[in-house]
């Protein structure tokens, strides 16, 4: 089950009662190439990543019940675990 190159088999086979969240994550193209780079990526392998992922996650936010920047690690883990929780307080 691939939706637009996003990997979904979990959820034909999920029973539980919560239903399911999808927290898109966005980073700006500009960060993670640098990110690649500095663990040592190779230049043109990042491009093509790059290239690839515009196309294969164009529409992520149109199918995340929340949509995030990721600028720092940190911070977005926040959000996310702030997310969860408020989900989990509306069951």
């Amino acid at each position: 089950c691939v939706v637009t190159g996003v990997q979904t088999c979990a959820l034909p086979i999920y029973a539980g009662s919560k239903g399911i969240a999808v927290i898109g994550i966005w980073a700006p193209e500009e960060v993670r190439r640098e990110r690649m780079i500095s663990r040592g990526d190779d230049p043109a392998a990042v491009g093509e990543r790059l290239r690839i992922d515009a196309e294969e996650f164009k529409t992520l936010h149109l199918m995340s019940d929340v949509w995030l920047r990721n600028m720092d690690l940190d911070v977005t883990a926040e959000m996310v675990s702030a997310y969860i929780f408020a989900k989990e307080k509306q069951v």
